[in-house]
């Protein structure tokens, strides 16, 4: 089933790859692409991976068929957004460069502060990998929270700031070839993983800068070859420095292959096992919780609202930080594709619903960004592009880092009237 499942979706990529004039940077291409591939990559079971059940490829079928569908609702939805407001076509919108160079201190402070106070440098002069540090990262602020105030910070304030400033400054590269905006944004990423030990945000990274090297393409088609080739040398950069990331995370070099393979498509054996097991709907609340958590703690801490019983136990059901064993060395834990909550909060119709609402907000961002090509839309689009590579492994909204940083973002701009767009 798995087979079929990757060649429909491929088919739906290529045929919107044709459609939309080669543009690969379509939403439609862009996640039927990336599940083609995970799909077809779980299904050859590489590795001794266990098998992936029927009920996890209907659920996986089901949710990427309306979330393409989402997207084609989120362009009509534009279009006539756009009729109606053609008046305002005069206000453009552009970077606040104060918010952002703020920003980048901010994030630069709080990642020293970490290396100092965390003992990260001291576990990388004594040999230990970032799979030792991940894990006391995630010890110290999930479950033996020494300092609560950095915890919070980190949580509802860095990690939110850190997933909006990257499209930010790879717009500011891409578009307006600013060499100090790549060596920021290499900077903070890199001390983001030393940090924290996690990978993740590098990916992210190049695929968006993959996609807004597409997208530029289109809008500055005269742009010099000289240019090009240094979008192509940073990808290449980050590509050298996941490997080297992930190599230090392995007792042996030799399982660098089982490790990219086990985090490429090992979320859709880890659904398998998750929906496996018997649990109660949560009606929304899995997929809204990066807005439900939030909004929790500011009401519990100022005395609105504490935390009841209901809310604790929900915050207990979806922590997945419990490993899943989906091989002879194959362990898994956070990674459970954007299905996972979804179907925790109805089932396939759960499923279907919050599908659909992400593909809509991600075609009607698509769409506003194709007509007006306002940098808004630009940025938000990149952002939106790095939601759909994280869809391997959780719902895009069910952590509070994307939905606060697509808010983060919208406040870096500023109003101003007239062609004046500027950066």
């Amino acid at each position: 089933m798995g087979y079929v499942i990757s060649l429909v979706l491929a088919s739906i990529a290529y045929y919107k790859y044709k459609l939309d004039g080669n543009d690969l940077a379509n939403p439609v291409t862009l996640f039927c692409g990336t599940w083609a591939i995970v799909t077809f990559m779980a299904t050859l079971r590489l590795f001794n991976m266990i098998e992936t059940s029927n009920q996890a490829w209907l659920v996986i079928f089901t949710g990427a068929m309306f979330c393409v569908l989402g997207t084609h609702a989120g362009g009509i939805v534009a279009e006539r957004v756009r009729i109606v407001n053609r008046a305002n076509s005069r206000i453009r919108d552009r970077i606040n460069t104060n918010l952002v160079n703020g920003t980048v201190l901010i994030l630069f402070i709080y990642y020293c502060y970490n290396l100092i106070n965390t003992n990260v440098i001291e576990n990388l002069i004594s040999g230990n990998s970032l799979a030792y540090i991940r894990s006391q990262y995630v010890d110290q602020f999930f479950y033996k929270v020494e300092n609560p105030i950095i915890t919070v910070v980190g949580t509802y304030v860095i990690a939110p700031l850190a997933y909006c400033i990257t499209p930010l400054l790879i717009y500011r590269v891409i578009a307006l070839n600013k060499k100090g905006a790549l060596v920021t944004v290499l900077a903070l990423n890199i001390l983001d993983a030393i940090t924290t030990g996690g990978r993740y945000g590098l990916f992210i990274m190049m695929f968006q800068f993959a996609v807004g090297t597409i997208i530029m393409r289109k809008r500055m088609p005269n742009r010099s070859l000289k240019e090009k080739k240094k979008v192509r040398k940073v990808i290449i950069v980050i590509l050298i420095m996941l490997f080297f990331a992930t190599i230090s995370r392995l007792e042996e070099a030799s399982q660098f292959v089982e490790s990219m393979y086990m985090y490429l498509c090992g979320s859709v054996p880890h659904l398998s096992l998750r929906i496996g097991e018997s649990i109660e709907p949560l009606y929304g609340m899995a997929s809204l919780n990066g807005l439900i958590s939030p909004l929790a703690f500011i009401a519990n801490n100022i005395g609105l609202h504490p935390y009841s019983n209901d809310y604790l136990l929900f915050k207990q059901i979806i922590d997945m930080q419990a490993y899943y064993r989906i091989g002879p060395s194959m362990f898994i834990n956070a990674y459970v594709t954007s299905f996972y909550y979804p179907y925790m909060d109805g089932g396939l119709f759960g499923v279907a619903f919050f599908m659909f609402a992400f593909g809509t907000g991600i075609g009607y961002v698509y769409r506003k960004m194709m007509t007006t090509m306002k940098i808004v839309y630009i940025v938000t689009y990149f952002i939106f592009a790095g939601m759909i590579f994280r869809t391997i492994i959780g719902y895009p909204f069910g952590s509070s880092d994307g939905v606060l940083g697509i808010l983060f973002a919208l406040f870096m701009f500023k109003k101003v009237s007239g062609s004046d767009q500027k950066v």
